[in-house]
């Protein structure tokens, strides 16, 4: 009780105190109240004066960064947002338009290869044109019209035994001066008729200019449409020269039919004349007939070599005519690399050679090249592999086709046994066998005369190198 007392006291004597300040504190207040009306206005436009350059400048810091912001997103906008969306919609987009391309490009080059096969199949067309062997396929399809199958026999009348003409006495005077005026007529026709064929062959030439190849190129048709056209006028001068050429043959085929005709009674009237034609005449006449054979037979129309003529596959004569070599590079080369280093090879035309090294040779020579200058000694097989190639394709053989039969005959003497005797009694000292091939000789060299010239020369420069090789 005393302690709640005591602070009872002591409370009331704080409010006692309290009480006694409380006038001079409600003075203070009063007074700090009057203060604080005259200072308020002057601390608040303190106040005002310093946070208003502060909100504005934090402000301004906010549109800063408001505008970096802005900034950063249009600028990924344009940048990352528009190339997402290109790259989203143009996906694929070029790659088809590029495989379509490709495509095309594909079927063009498929197109291009096939139009230059044909291209090509139609240029080797164009080395395989023959008009010689036309014509003679022409002839054989109508063999019944264009062949003679047997000679006209002459048939007396009604109990005639006279078959052939005799220069009796009374007529012989008069058959002689006939034969001098058919010979001097005959001279005189075939100086024309040589005359007209030079003529036909200048006309051929003209002709020959507007088949001409320079004529053929297309080139100036795709580069300029204005081209001036002279079609009209060549045209007509060529169907001018066309008529000329004509009337010229024509004239030709006359006047050889007739110097045929009058050749035909002249030898009837020289063999006549001569009355019994002995052995020693039937020799003279049979050199003349072989000569006559032999003779170059004058050739109308003959077809111009095209292009460059083919090595491989071609004629022999018309590619010599053409490059004017006697003999063509592709037989001296071999035959020079095989003397040089392959004429110890055993078997060199027996063992074949590397064909992939054939087909290398081949196309260099059919290209005018010499590929075996660098050749060494184990590619000897190939060359002799090339060589034979060559020779078996050639369009015509070495050996013409036209005179097999009589290479074949002239082989077959032992079969004729009156050819044997005769030879027995010519030739006394030398027994029948060599007489007999004495005589099988003398065939074949009749026969090789029979042989053009250029064929004639490789056979000899082809049989000595085979007779070298066998030597060695």
């Amino acid at each position: 009780n005393n302690l709640v007392l005591y602070s009872s006291l002591s409370e009331l004597k704080r409010t006692s105190q309290h009480l006694h300040f409380a006038p001079i504190l409600a003075i203070k207040i009063l007074f700090w109240k009057q203060k604080f009306r005259i200072t308020h206005p002057k601390i608040r436009w303190r106040i005002v004066k310093f946070t208003n350059p502060f909100s504005m400048n934090f402000s301004i810091k906010l549109e800063i960064f408001q505008f970096q912001i802005v900034f950063m997103a249009f600028n990924f906008y344009h940048i990352l947002h528009i190339f997402s969306k290109n790259m989203c919609t143009d996906f694929g987009f070029h790659t088809s338009v590029a495989k379509c391309i490709y495509i095309y490009l594909s079927a063009q080059e498929n197109i291009k290869r096939s139009r230059q096969l044909t291209v090509d199949q139609i240029s080797r067309c164009i080395g395989d044109l023959d008009s010689n062997a036309d014509k003679q396929k022409y002839l054989d399809y109508f063999q019944s019209v264009f062949d003679i199958k047997s000679k006209f026999q002459f048939e007396p009348h009604k109990g005639d035994e006279v078959s052939q003409v005799n220069a009796q006495s009374l007529i012989r005077l008069e058959m002689e001066q006939r034969y001098q005026q058919l010979d001097e007529r005959l001279k005189t026709l075939k100086t024309e008729n040589d005359e007209i064929f030079k003529t036909i062959e200048a006309t051929e030439k003209s002709l020959l200019n507007y088949f001409d190849l320079k004529n053929c190129d297309m080139s100036d048709l795709f580069r300029d449409l204005n081209l001036p056209n002279h079609s009209i006028g060549s045209k007509q001068k060529r169907l001018e020269i066309e008529d000329y050429y004509v009337q010229k043959v024509r004239q030709y085929t006359t006047s050889s039919n007739l110097i045929a005709r009058l050749e035909a009674r002249h030898k009837m009237m020289q063999k006549a004349l001569n009355g019994c034609v002995n052995c020693s005449d039937k020799q003279t006449l049979d050199k003349f007939n072989q000569l006559i054979s032999m003779e170059k037979k004058k050739k109308i129309g003959k077809s111009p070599i095209i292009g460059q003529p083919r090595l491989f596959g071609g004629k022999l004569i018309e590619y010599i005519n053409v490059t004017k070599q006697e003999i063509p590079l592709i037989l001296t080369s071999c035959i020079r690399a095989i003397n040089r280093l392959g004429l110890h090879n055993q078997g060199i035309f027996r063992i074949p050679g590397s064909q992939l090294e054939i087909n290398q040779f081949k196309e260099a020579f059919e290209k005018g090249e010499d590929p075996l200058i660098t050749v060494n000694p184990r590619e000897m097989n190939s060359v002799a592999g090339v060589l034979k190639l060559y020779l078996r394709e050639l369009k015509e053989p070495l050996f013409p086709k036209e005179l097999y039969d009589t290479f074949i005959n002239s082989l077959r003497v032992n079969t004729n046994q009156n050819t044997a005797n005769e030879a027995t009694d010519t030739n006394t000292s030398s027994s029948p066998i060599e007489s007999i091939e004495a005589i099988k000789i003398e065939n074949i060299r009749k026969a090789m005369c029979q042989v053009p010239k250029p064929i004639y020369i490789i056979l000899r420069y082809f049989f000595s190198f085979l007779n070298q090789e066998k030597s060695s």
